[in-house]
């Protein structure tokens, strides 16, 4: 339905490993455990549970291929050399396997580019949820056949109930700077055609895949006993303008860090629990001074077109984004493999086994080496 502290798991100079446990309040403030489970299944995709709701986030599991794109006026994403449709088979293969996580009550996303909105439709077909997020991510459903009734278009400013879960929307901008089509506010205003021939859309930014008006982000806040616990998910953003009114069409959405300070206010909070964010060092510092979190774990570093059943590429290490999130007296969780899975509650964050999820994709072990992210992969969602 849409309507209109202390951390004692080591110093947080250092990053903790997914294992790490972070606690604040008491065990028994958790009230029968209420609370946010979360599971990372690659880039900015994240299974959500609160209460008996299932939630996805973004769920893009195809990989196009980077020989797909070619350079445009802007940037080497904007255009490309033939439609796509995406990998049915691929998504199926992963729901298939998601377990109790299967029967997915909504997908969420948080902007309209390929490698975050592409698989919606195929997610649409294999469960019954219902689809939130940009108009351009709703049309590009409706394109391949998803009915529009089961798509939810927000604009930010909106509060959603999940099942117990209160959801703020948060209109946000994306990563880059103005002028560049990756970065600027762009929604389709018609739905797309598909190709007559392969049924396909075109997934460049600067064709049927643009931001969806810059982005959404999401801040949940569930009642657990006599307190509250928060998430702020984001999967893109840029300090260069986050001061800046997004303007769509003529209509003024706000400036992403008043919309942020809005949604906070909107839910009674001064600050959040949990931070799941995109690795850009600016934009961190700016977000984190607003949401001032307990603790952050970064996603959308593991670039674009490696395929999912490979496993995590690399361990994300940056000394910038660790001594960012140190200033903010908070702590970062690095993820040891895709499928990692952690729980949320007024005990504090920590890691919860899922091993069995794991094991159905036989996935290649963890690496050992660290690489900065931010030089190693060219990463749309930065």
């Amino acid at each position: 339905m849409v309507t209109r502290r202390t951390l004692l798991a080591g110093s947080a100079a250092a990053s903790a490993s997914a294992t790490a446990t972070l606690a604040w309040g008491s065990s028994a403030a958790a009230n029968g455990h209420a609370g946010i489970d979360l599971v990372w299944a690659s880039m900015a995709n994240w299974l959500l549970r609160v209460g008996g709701v299932e939630i996805l986030m973004d769920g893009y599991f195809t990989r196009l291929p980077e020989s797909l794109f070619r350079q445009g006026p802007t940037g080497p994403l904007d255009l490309t050399t033939h439609p796509v449709t995406p990998d049915v088979e691929m998504v199926r293969y992963v729901h298939a396997r998601l377990g109790s996580y299967r029967d997915l009550d909504y997908v969420l996303t948080g902007h309209s580019h390929f490698d975050h909105s592409l698989d919606s439709t195929v997610w649409m077909d294999l469960t019954r949820a219902r689809l939130i997020g940009p108009r351009t991510t709703a049309y590009q459903a409706i394109a391949w056949g998803t009915p529009a009734r089961r798509c939810s278009i927000v604009e930010g400013g909106e509060t959603l109930r999940l099942g117990s879960a209160r959801v703020q929307v948060i209109r946000w901008n994306h990563s880059g700077n103005p002028g560049a089509l990756q970065h600027d506010p762009i929604e389709l205003n018609a739905v797309p055609v598909p190709d007559p021939e392969t049924g396909g859309l075109r997934a460049g930014v600067a064709e049927d895949f643009p931001t969806g008006g810059g982005g959404r982000a999401y801040l949940f806040t569930v009642q657990c006993g006599r307190r509250e616990v928060s998430l702020l998910w984001m999967n893109s953003g840029s300090a260069v303008d986050l001061d800046v009114p997004i303007v769509v069409d003529g209509k003024d959405h706000g400036a992403p860090s008043a919309n942020l300070a809005a949604a906070l206010r909107r839910a009674r909070i001064d600050r959040v629990d949990l931070a799941v964010m995109p690795a850009s060092v600016e934009h961190l510092d700016r977000v984190l001074t607003i949401a001032r979190p307990r603790a952050v774990i970064p996603h959308h570093w593991d670039g674009l077109y490696q395929p999912f059943l490979s496993g995590m590429p690399f361990r994300f290490a940056d000394p910038a984004y660790q001594a960012t999130v140190a200033a903010h007296d908070a702590e970062m969780i690095v993820p040891d493999q895709f499928l990692d899975a952690w729980r949320l509650d007024t005990r504090g964050l920590r890691p919860t086994p899922n091993d069995a999820m794991r094991d159905r994709f036989d996935f290649p072990d963890p690496p050992a080496a660290a690489v900065a992210a931010r030089t190693a992969v060219s990463c749309c969602g930065d």
